[in-house]
């Protein structure tokens, strides 16, 4: 894409950005929840994806085309959730930690501290899982891409910062291991792994890599990179599997799973995506993968329903779209009035 393709995509997440921090910092922190969510469900940089990830929700949930919207909108809320939390980083600690974080698991979460490989997801929140387990005693290494060189810095450059910098001081003396060098980021990894510290990782994006693991999730088929699986097993550490996300009521959650016996990594990667909608199935909104799923391709088999489904999609989603609701009309006409005035640049 050229500089300018990418202009309207800047555009729509400098304004969530934008509006979101106004949400963190001009709201009564009792409201600020509320407000955020709000933001996310009015300005989100994915409402023109709104009808996929409506589908890719009705599709796992097997709700009601009404009962998707409200699905939608708790994705949204998370989005918009993450985007005005960005800025708590600083006020984050072990009292934070262990009050405003529900995780059921603590006793997973003690053993952490030990290292291994973290198997995580994208949930918008997945730095902040970084900064919840090293405030909790352990020593964070996180595989990440940098900002470096991606044609949306000079747009959301500022935040980037704020999430990585503000993440990273908490990961208990570890840090972001960046993946602009393979070299150096499989040497790293190698060495966080050999002593003995946690190192984090994402592997639920589609990967084109030839020696991706397939796993069907829902009729489509993903790809999965097993890069960091492969370097854990051939270390003979744990692997745990978490997934961090917003309750949508001022705290979070954080789920945990140690994995026991496992020798091959396509076995690990189908676990891991069956771990993922077991806990999605309490919490829908979750995983930020739901902007993606429906731009996966179809399992084999699952063509001829699929494509019914998805071909339905766009007609069913606007027969049973609410309407905007007061607030969200007021927003949206109090930001036509400032573009007016202050249009979005970088």
């Amino acid at each position: 894409m050229s500089d300018d393709q990418w202009t309207p995509i800047g555009r729509r997440l400098l304004r969530h950005f934008r509006w979101a921090e106004r949400a963190w910092r001009w709201t009564p922190k009792p409201w600020r929840q509320r407000t955020a969510a709000l933001v996310g469900r009015t300005f989100s940089p994915d409402l023109d994806d709104s009808v996929r990830i409506w589908h890719a929700l009705q599709t796992f949930t097997q709700c009601s085309d009404q009962q998707a919207h409200v699905w939608l909108a708790r994705y949204f809320a998370n989005q918009g959730t993450f985007a005005a939390d960005l800025h708590g980083y600083p006020q984050l600690d072990a009292h934070w930690a262990e009050n405003q974080v529900r995780c059921d698991e603590r006793d997973v979460l003690g053993l952490l501290d030990e290292g291994g490989l973290l198997l995580t997801y994208h949930s918008f929140h997945h730095n902040r899982l970084g900064s919840f387990l090293g405030l909790s005693g352990a020593r964070v290494f996180a595989i990440a891409a940098t900002e470096d060189g991606s044609p949306l810095k000079p747009w959301t450059g500022a935040y980037m910062r704020k999430i990585n910098g503000g993440s990273e001081a908490l990961f208990g003396g570890g840090r972001y291991v960046f993946t602009d060098n393979l070299r150096g980021l499989l040497r790293d990894s190698r060495e966080v792994l050999r002593r003995g510290d946690l190192l984090a990782s994402l592997a639920d994006n589609y990967s084109d890599s030839p020696t991706a693991a397939p796993v069907d999730v829902l009729g489509r088929r993903m790809r999965l990179a097993t890069g960091s699986i492969e370097l854990a097993l051939e270390a003979g550490v744990p692997i745990t599997l978490a997934l961090f996300y917003s309750d949508l009521r001022g705290g979070y959650r954080c789920r945990l799973r140690r994995l026991e016996g496992m020798t091959d990594a396509g076995a690990v990667a189908r676990v891991y995506m069956e771990q993922l909608l077991a806990w999605c199935a309490d919490d829908p909104h979750a995983w930020q993968g739901w902007a993606w799923w429906d731009h996966m391709p179809f399992a084999p088999g699952h063509e001829a329903e699929g494509l019914e489904r998805q071909s339905t999609a766009p007609a069913r989603y606007a027969a049973s779209l609410p309407p905007r609701t007061l607030a969200q009309r007021i927003l949206l006409k109090l930001d036509a009035l400032e573009l007016r005035f202050r249009p979005l640049s970088p």
